[in-house]
């Protein structure tokens, strides 16, 4: 039995592809068996969420598999036959690659490419972004850290790296308090100059503990006034997960990541830490 991968290396600067088959080739058949693709991102997490369409390029009016969503960033097929095949890959509802392969009596003809998924001349990183936030910080009730980035200060929450922080680069984490009746927020203490248009970030779910959830919000007025961005986000997930909030801001801005004070965890309620990694700021 034949087993063949594709990977998709999804991230900000890119996508690269690669495929690989057995070296113990089967007997020639007709078609491939367990057909798998694995869209993983670019520190090699599943990428949850993301969606293929596969065609045979045969007949590309009609998919083989259309719109099918990863929940564990892994695509099976169980059978398919010999030929030239087109993938379109979509991400956070956007077509993020297409790519032709073949499937022959020798394995998948390999193949590699890299493509800008985000132009420069549209997204173009602030100085000293990303955050990665690597400072030591026990608990405390409220404290302030200059980062490369800038000053930073956080409430009822350290910065740490233990084993079960959801940690996306370098050593540390923030990690907010469980359990709280009061918001719990990591905030800018600055404003980034130049407008935003867009913000990324990791977060995670601290150890063994239940769900929590955040929310990012912005002021243009120094942080007197915060407004909400998108949906409030549930963080169940022990392994680093990206979200990307794509703004039209075009004054001096500041962000932070606010959890919600839902209280003490219970049957109905979950309000575990939180973690937060790697935040990154995109100019207009």
């Amino acid at each position: 039995m034949k087993k063949i991968v594709l990977m998709f290396f999804i991230g900000l600067t890119g996508i690269t592809f690669s495929c690989k088959n057995s070296n113990n080739l089967p007997e020639p058949k007709k078609y491939a068996r367990d057909f798998e693709i694995s869209i993983i991102d670019e520190r090699d997490n599943p990428l949850e969420g993301a969606k293929a369409v596969l065609y045979s390029k045969a007949d590309l009016d009609e998919s083989i598999d259309s719109d099918v969503s990863t929940t564990s960033g892994s695509i099976k097929f169980p059978k398919l036959n010999l030929g030239d095949y087109h993938i379109v890959i979509f991400w956070q509802e956007k077509e993020v690659k297409t790519l032709d392969f073949t499937i022959r009596l020798e394995g998948v003809a390999f193949a590699e490419v890299s493509v800008n998924t985000i132009p420069e001349t549209e997204y173009v990183l602030y100085p000293n972004f990303p955050e990665s936030f690597e400072q030591n910080q026990a608990w405390a009730e409220t404290w302030k850290i200059s980062f490369p980035s800038g000053n930073w200060k956080s409430n009822k929450s350290s910065i740490r790296d233990q084993a079960t922080d959801v940690i996306a680069s370098g050593k540390y984490a923030w990690r907010a308090d469980w359990n709280n009746t009061v918001p719990i927020c990591l905030e800018m203490n600055f404003d980034v100059p130049n407008g935003a248009s867009m913000v990324s970030l990791y977060y995670g779910s601290f150890g063994i503990d239940p769900s929590c959830t955040w929310q990012l919000e912005y002021s243009t007025d120094q942080g007197n006034i915060w407004s909400q961005v998108g949906e409030p986000i549930s963080a169940e997930s022990r392994t680093p997960k990206q979200v990307i909030f794509e703004v039209d801001i075009d004054e001096p801005v500041r962000f932070r990541v606010h959890k919600l004070s839902l209280g003490t965890s219970n049957e109905t309620v979950k309000n575990g830490r939180l973690n937060i990694d790697e935040f990154a700021i995109y100019h207009k």
